[in-house]
């Protein structure tokens, strides 16, 4: 089967073998393909030899029996999305209920191969069905979405607190507009015209990261960038003994000086420095069904699977939250 593949630094459309499911997982062929900014060649997230790609919604070829579970046998059939992140199920904390911080985690795009590719397995557990009423193109975006909602409900409701987001992030952006319906008082700090573009399109309260006074007056501040000058900055706008939220690890190679500020700050102003990491996709699917978000402003480009490489190759991360692809037509 056909595969994009990162490989020398650049994605390319190889032939893979096709993936034969194991007993407990279905085999999916992707509709819609979705990749962040950190997912594209330039940002050199990715392996050499990589499948790339986690967001996708398909349709369930097949779902490989597993003894003494039915789980996905339904599935078969109907359009789904799922989870990237697959967890073993028999480790001290899968079975304590600790599944997201499994210690055997893989994730598509990664430890496995990832869903840019004519077929893929996964862990029939880790689907779920998406509503006729909702379309592939709003069904790719699900597991931004799931994050999302994970994210905004960890901020109690009703303490009315000064919440600023960062990070030009298809999440943040999320996460921003999640609080504001809930009439919190947030705004997105953005540092570029894609993530302001669509503040404006969503009615969200903005401004440019450079302009924001840092006055140490946030109650909370979710940082969604994933960088070390990111959260040093999320650390400027906290006010003593505030709250910061960060919801993605900081991939950078490890460098002394911002971590000694990291910890240093943290330690002056007495803040609560917190880990948000999972996806809610039943609350994801309801918030999609309810037809009350418009997502289409967080897909910056589109193409087919057969235009990927020519496509992802020219991007430039910063100018991107999502870039779908649709697979070809059979």
């Amino acid at each position: 089967m056909k595969a994009l593949v990162v490989h020398a630094g650049a994605a390319a459309l190889r032939e893979v073998p096709s993936p034969e499911p194991v007993p407990g997982e279905a085999l999916v062929r992707p509709l819609r393909m979705a990749l962040g900014p950190g997912e594209l060649p330039s940002a050199g997230g990715a392996r050499s030899g990589t499948v790339i790609g986690r967001e996708f919604v398909g349709v369930v070829e097949r779902v490989e029996p597993a003894p003494g579970r039915t789980v996905g046998a339904s599935l078969v059939g109907k359009r789904v999305v799922g989870s990237a992140h697959a967890s073993c199920g028999v480790c001290d904390r899968c079975r304590s209920g600790l599944s997201a911080h499994c210690r055997s985690r893989v994730t598509l795009g990664d430890a496995r191969p990832g869903c840019c590719a004519e077929l893929l397995t996964i862990a029939a557990a880790n689907l779920l069905e998406v509503p006729p009423s909702v379309s592939d193109d709003e069904a790719v975006l699900a597991p931004a979405v799931a994050a999302a909602v994970h994210i905004a409900g960890t901020v109690p409701g009703n303490t009315r607190p000064f919440i600023s987001v960062l990070g030009d992030t298809a999440e943040g952006l999320l996460v921003a507009l999640l609080l504001w319906r809930r009439k919190e008082t947030v705004r997105m700090l953005t540092a570029g015209p894609v993530a302001s573009a669509v503040c404006e399109k969503w009615g969200l309260r903005h401004r440019p990261l450079n302009e924001a006074g840092r006055r140490q007056d946030q109650d909370l501040v979710i940082e969604t960038a994933g960088s070390a000058a990111s959260l040093i900055t999320a650390l400027e706008f906290v006010r003593p003994r505030g709250r910061v939220l960060v919801t993605r690890a900081c991939e950078e190679p490890a460098c002394v000086t911002p971590a000694r500020d990291i910890t240093a700050a943290v330690l002056r102003q007495e803040v609560e420095l917190c880990g948000v990491r999972g996806e809610d996709f039943p609350g994801a699917i309801h918030l999609l069904k309810s037809a009350s978000v418009q997502l289409a402003p967080l897909i910056t480009r589109r193409g087919t699977f057969v235009q990927g490489p020519d496509l992802l190759n020219a991007l430039n991360p910063a100018d991107h939250l999502r870039v779908v692809l649709a697979a070809p037509a059979r």
